[in-house]
């Protein structure tokens, strides 16, 4: 059964300006969606991984693209690295400036119980699994790793907002024009408010002047007043 606009004509103003603060609403928290969208995917565990080569392996077969890798952080009090995680070494891209930078696919951060989260921002060192220890001859030192996001915030983002508006749009068309109990009681607020007795713009502009003089009034009384007590407060010192 196709929904019809029940009573249409009547209620009119009432209806659209109940339809415009529907519409308002929708929007506002379309946009708040979108915001949150974007976070959720910078949010989501990234599994690749980028960061700028400082070091290369002197072993020029130590690592190749494919090869799976270890990940380690900067090191720590011991003075050694702190394992961080492991992924698959991607290759090398040489940027416009000539400075080269690793890629990583399918990182994997190892959990701690109990402690803080962690992510491959924290990678400094990257190793081949095979190997046993870290030595300039089998490791990359990279710096300021940036991850991609699994999901593009944007898209998502969008997304959730043409659902929300759709959700809204019928939501507002449907409560405005089809749903008998509101749009009665909506057309019954339209009928009482064409019976007030509104207030031509002379009387408004009169008592809003009313409204300045008797502020003004009042904050000279308060001003005097508190002038004249501070006056008597000194008077009763100097005696």
């Amino acid at each position: 059964m196709a929904m019809s606009i029940h009573k249409p004509g009547q209620g009119y103003w009432v209806r659209v300006m109940t339809a415009g603060l529907i519409g308002l609403v929708t929007v506002a928290l379309a946009l708040w969606l979108y915001g949150q969208g974007t976070l959720i995917a910078e949010s989501l565990p990234k599994r690749v991984w980028a960061a700028a080569v400082l070091s290369k392996p002197t072993d020029a077969t130590a690592l190749t693209p494919g090869t799976p890798v270890k990940l380690f952080a900067a090191a720590a009090r011991d003075g050694k690295p702190s394992p961080l995680g492991s992924a698959v070494f991607a290759g090398l891209e040489t940027g416009t400036t000539g400075a080269e930078t690793a890629r990583l696919t399918d990182v994997k951060i190892d959990r701690v119980a109990g402690g803080p989260r962690r992510d491959a921002s924290e990678m400094a060192t990257i190793v081949a699994q095979s190997a046993t220890e870290i030595t300039p001859a089998n490791s990359f030192a990279v710096n300021r790793p940036v991850g991609t996001a699994p999901v593009d915030g944007t898209l998502l983002g969008g997304s959730i907002v043409a659902g929300v508006l759709v959700i809204g749009t019928v939501i507002g068309f449907w409560l405005v024009g089809v749903r008998v109990k509101t749009v009665e009681w909506l057309i019954a607020c339209d009928y009482e408010m064409s019976r007030v007795n509104w207030s031509t713009p002379k009387v408004i502009m009169g008592s809003t002047w009313v409204v300045i003089g008797a502020c003004l009034l009042l904050s000279a009384i308060l001003f005097l007043s508190d002038f004249g007590f501070r006056f008597l407060g000194q008077l009763a010192d100097l005696v």
